[in-house]
C-alpha cells in the first residue's frame, strides 16, 4: 500500500461530492494530533511505595518546604539522584507537593545549608507563589543526614554561601 496525495485525493473527492465542508472536516482529521497509546518498559523503583509511608509516618501530611497539603499532592522526594544510586538511604528524602518536587530536582528551589531556608531561583521570582517561598524555614525538622544531602544538592545547584 502506498501513501495517499492528499491534494490529488481531495480534489477527487470535491469532483464527485462537490461538497467542501466534507472535506474542511478530513482535512481536520488529517490535522489532528495523534494520540493513542504504545507498550514499553520500565523501570520501577523496589520500595517507593515503603520510602513513602516512612516519609508519611515521620512528617504527617506535610510538605518539607510549603507546609500542611493533602496526601494525595504529596511526593516521596529523593534528595540524591535515585536513578543513580538505586538505594533508599536513612533520611535521603522528604515529602514535597508534586510542583515543589520537580522544582527541587531541577535545582530551581534549593535549601540553604548553613541557614535551613529556602533558596528560589530567579526564573521563579516572576511567580509570587514561589517567590513567597524565598527565605522561609524549611517547614520540618532536619535530621544530619538530610542535611547532608541537601548541603550535596546545594553544592551541584548553587555556589558555596
Amino acid at each position: 500500500m502506498r501513501p495517499a496525495r492528499w491534494e490529488k485525493l481531495r480534489n477527487a473527492l470535491f469532483a464527485v461530492t462537490g461538497d467542501i465542508d466534507a472535506l474542511d472536516v478530513l482535512e481536520e482529521t488529517r490535522l489532528a494530533i495523534p494520540g493513542g497509546h504504545r507498550e514499553s518498559v520500565v523501570r520501577v523503583r523496589i520500595g517507593q511505595g515503603a520510602f513513602r509511608r516512612q516519609l508519611l509516618r515521620d512528617q504527617g501530611e506535610r510538605c518539607a518546604f510549603t507546609g500542611p497539603a493533602p496526601v494525595t499532592a504529596l511526593e516521596a522526594a529523593h534528595l540524591y539522584s535515585y536513578a543513580q544510586s538505586g538505594e533508599h538511604h536513612e533520611y535521603g528524602g522528604l515529602l514535597l507537593r508534586r510542583d515543589i518536587h520537580r522544582l527541587f530536582d531541577l535545582g530551581e528551589i534549593a535549601v540553604n545549608p548553613i541557614t535551613d531556608t529556602l533558596d528560589i531561583g530567579a526564573g521563579l521570582l516572576a511567580y509570587p507563589m514561589y517567590a513567597d517561598l524565598q527565605g522561609k524555614p524549611v517547614a520540618v525538622p532536619l535530621r544530619p543526614g538530610h542535611r547532608t544531602w541537601l548541603s550535596t544538592h546545594w553544592r551541584l545547584h548553587r555556589t558555596e554561601p
